[in-house]
């Protein structure tokens, strides 16, 4: 499969060099990572922009050890005195957090530091967390996110869940449709989420979810679509 990489800015714990001060927020405006994709066991990264008027790439590393990487997304970047903050969600489809084949979410936290000639990145894990069992390397997530909440769904069960960012809670999206396979999840920026259902003695269905989290809308035998804003990299 191809390699190429998905620009985002991020966030992570400052580290600061010895005899260097940070940057001003300014320059962190024009830093971004980037993340090799599709990606499998590791998710590689390199963070790259202009600093001082000199573009270049300032330092890479990687993600993991995950099982299979399946979705990524991230939150909109803060940015802060000294450059940049940011979630990153990975969704792994085999995990291994209590059991095998576990389709699992980790957070991190980014921080880009901003200096006059250098950028430091740092990736802090926040926590794992049990989205499904019954995964493995061939399983398929889909993912997207509004502001408060994470819709996430595998290929192995046709159950979406909904990600509390704040408190990590997890529920169940929806209110009572047939566990049929998720075919679409997509976001929009007032931050509807819809889950769209394949056919299975329907002719499809869908929710949609509100920006608090609360399904609005369910419909069967159709689907419904909202103009993507705020979509994972699935796989």
């Amino acid at each position: 499969m191809s390699l190429f990489f998905c620009r985002a800015a991020l966030s992570a714990s400052v580290v600061f060099l010895y005899g260097l001060s940070p940057a001003s927020a300014a320059a962190a405006n024009s830093v971004y990572t980037t993340y090799g994709w599709p990606a499998q066991t590791s998710l590689p990264w390199a963070t790259c922009g202009s600093i001082s008027g000199k573009e270049g790439c300032y330092q890479s590393g990687s993600l993991g050890p995950f099982g299979h990487v399946c979705a990524l997304l991230s939150d909109p970047p803060i940015a802060t005195a000294t450059g940049d903050m940011q979630r990153v969600y990975v969704v792994d489809s085999d995990g291994n957090l209590f059991s095998s084949n576990e389709v699992v979410l980790t957070i991190y936290n980014k921080v880009d530091t901003v200096f006059s000639s250098n950028v430091v990145t740092t990736f802090n894990a926040a926590g794992s967390f049990l989205i499904g069992a019954g995964g493995g390397t061939s399983t398929h997530c889909l993912a997207a996110a509004n502001t408060k909440f994470l819709a996430i769904a595998s290929s192995a069960s046709g159950i979406p869940l909904l990600f509390n960012k704040t408190t990590f809670a997890i529920k169940t999206a929806g209110n009572g449709f047939p566990p049929l396979p998720v075919s679409a999840i997509t976001a929009n920026a007032q931050g509807y989420i819809t889950i769209n259902f394949a056919a299975s003695g329907y002719t499809g269905g869908y929710y949609v979810v509100s920006p608090a989290g609360k399904t609005v809308l369910t419909g069967y035998n159709g689907n419904a679509s909202v103009s993507p804003s705020a979509n994972a990299l699935t796989q």
